[in-house]
């Protein structure tokens, strides 16, 4: 991947962690990716360094790289000719990996489905994707952990191009989209617990899911994320695997300020009209209500609350 720019983290390398959480640290910056130390810090990044700890040529974008069970879960696979390929040294994509990848790929190319910017990802190449066992489980949170902090110094801020990381999950067979919803805000609490304990929530949306301004956050950089599951009620988020696609938040922005975000938007409106036959009830403009009733894909009502709770970080973040 050549020479990545620095990204900056929050890491407590003196707080009692638990046990789930014991072979997390941070990892000599010679076994990583060359840093470009000039970059200025993300501003929901805000690195900690007392005596004696971390020094800031070293940042610890990936505080689980050395975690076993992270670090061995991770399934960070880029598009390649046409394959899907390892690129932090992970095993080679699995039969079931390429198969749940090329329907999904089939899926997003047909010529009607209406999310250009997934069309523009799978074009482009610009996306990462693996299978992470189970919804809603432990394990899958701390893979996916993982890996999200790699794909968030990957693509910094003011990445021209549109990323996404797509995860899969072959179990279990959801029964309906309430199932799914349910095993969606689980695993993403899943991800919150963990990841509370390295980084705070980025500060450029809310924490507080009944916000209009909020976005889910991890290793400080925010996302939208898009659930599609066997179940859904909607022709485009419906697909034979249960899935979650992280699109970093900082791009819509970038979109907004470009000008370009309300053409695509448009663009993807009528198209969903004329994929589903009608618009999709869910669908607003950020800041209007809360992004978490979009998650999932199911048509939630009025008084629909969101289940995921934020927990204060487990380290001092510089927050107010």
């Amino acid at each position: 991947m050549g020479t990545r720019p620095a990204r900056w983290g929050i890491h407590a390398p003196n707080l009692p962690p638990p046990m789930l959480l014991a072979d997390a640290r941070p990892f000599p910056n010679a076994s990583r990716h060359a840093l470009d130390t000039a970059d200025a810090p993300h501003p929901g990044r805000c690195p900690l360094h007392a005596a004696g700890e971390l020094g800031c040529g070293e940042p610890p974008w990936n505080p689980l790289h050395r975690h076993p069970e992270a670090a061995g879960q991770s399934r960070y696979l880029a598009p390649e000719d046409g394959e899907l390929v390892p690129i932090l040294g992970t095993a080679p994509a699995t039969a079931q990996e390429r198969a749940i990848h090329a329907r999904f790929q089939s899926k997003v190319q047909e010529p009607g489905f209406p999310c250009v910017a997934a069309r523009s990802v799978f074009n482009r190449g610009t996306y990462r994707f693996g299978a992470y066992g189970r919804l809603g489980s432990s394990r899958a949170a701390l893979a996916l952990c993982h890996d999200l902090y790699e794909f968030a110094h990957e693509w910094p801020v003011g990445q021209p191009a549109f990323a996404s990381l797509i995860a899969a999950f072959p179990a279990p067979v959801v029964a309906d989209e309430s199932a799914f919803e349910h095993l969606l805000w689980q695993q993403l609490q899943l991800m919150h617990d963990i990841d509370r304990q390295f980084f705070g929530w980025d500060r450029a949306v809310s924490r507080d899911p009944a916000h209009p301004q909020f976005s889910f956050s991890i290793g400080a950089r925010a996302f939208f994320v898009v659930g599609l599951n066997p179940c859904a009620s909607r022709h485009a988020r419906r697909t034979e695997t249960s899935l979650l696609v992280f699109n970093l938040h900082d791009q819509f922005e970038a979109l907004r300020a470009s000008g370009k975000f309300e053409p695509m938007q448009q663009a993807i409106r009528q198209r969903d009209l004329a994929y589903q036959g009608s618009l999709n009830p869910m669908l607003d403009d950020f800041g209007r209500q809360s992004e978490t009733r979009q998650y999932s894909g199911r048509a939630v009502p009025h008084d629909w609350r969101c289940p995921f709770q934020f927990r204060h970080p487990a380290a001092p973040t510089g927050e107010p």
